[in-house]
């Protein structure tokens, strides 16, 4: 797998930070061994969580360059797990300094050009694949894959030759039943986010065609490798389309915090 660990890291946090400016704007920033995805400055009031990820350090080293870092506003960390540092050991080590386990997510990485299969029809698994070319298509998708909307997508960043974002979705019989997104900010390497599909139409193939053909015009955009954070059923999806798992993601929440954790990304 010729990608860095530490690219990977930075590829997603700048593309989290691109999907949390669809409401308000955010940045990805390095401090030390953190990355941190943030509000730009605002009403602390009005600030939403920090999200911080930490790697190449120990766990104790990722907690003591938080504490020097100083959040200001409510937050999570990340830490990897490595072959130094194994998850029962990070969990514990934190969980003293502080911490409660929140979720796992295995980080996966494909290099498109050895992936098999790519998928270049449009036909494939009973339904019909797009891609998404306006706002309101993204929209309209949104809604009837998930039952709502979440963020309105920018205009400007759907635009050139590559674009920031290109959102792709699966059809059955005119209605969207599956969606997802590719975030291109680096020349060689995307991001894949919000993949769902709609709970009728699972276990069909169809998440499976709508990622491989995403993946081909990826190829066809410059991109080298695709990034990408699993949930637990989208791990078992990834490996046939050429993901390999380079790590795993243990989110905490500092136990002094008192109001509910938001709801893990997608």
């Amino acid at each position: 797998m010729s990608i860095k660990f530490e690219t990977a890291l930075s590829v997603f946090a700048d593309a989290f930070a691109l999907v949390r400016s669809a409401t308000f704007p955010a940045e990805s920033l390095r401090c030390g061994p953190l990355w941190i995805v943030r509000d730009r400055p605002r009403p602390i009031e009005q600030m939403r969580i920090e999200e911080i990820f930490a790697y190449g350090c120990s766990p104790l080293e990722a907690v003591a360059a938080v504490r020097t870092y100083a959040p200001r506003s409510r937050y999570t960390l990340g830490l990897f797990e490595t072959p130094k540092h194994k998850a029962h050991e990070i969990k514990s080590i934190v969980r003293q300094h502080g911490y409660r386990s929140w979720f796992n997510e295995p980080l996966f990485v494909c290099d498109i050009r050895g992936a098999p299969e790519l998928c270049t029809r449009k036909d494939i698994a009973g339904c019909t694949l797009h891609r998404a070319q306006t706002p309101e298509e993204i929209a309209a998708v949104t809604r009837a894959v998930g039952g709502k909307s979440r963020r309105m997508a920018d205009a400007r960043q759907l635009a050139g030759r590559r674009p920031q974002v290109r959102m792709y979705y699966a059809s059955v019989d005119g209605a969207p039943v599956a969606h997802g997104r590719s975030i291109h900010l680096r020349p060689a390497v995307s991001w894949v986010h919000d993949v769902a599909t709609h709970p009728a139409h699972r276990r069909r193939g169809i998440a499976t065609a709508l990622m491989a053909y995403m993946l081909a015009d990826d190829a066809a955009h410059g991109a080298k490798h695709s990034v990408l954070l699993a949930s637990h059923t989208g791990a078992l999806l990834y490996p046939r389309l050429g993901y390999q798992q380079i790590g795993t993601l243990l989110m905490f929440i500092p136990s002094r915090r008192k109001s509910s954790p938001p709801a893990p990304r997608q």
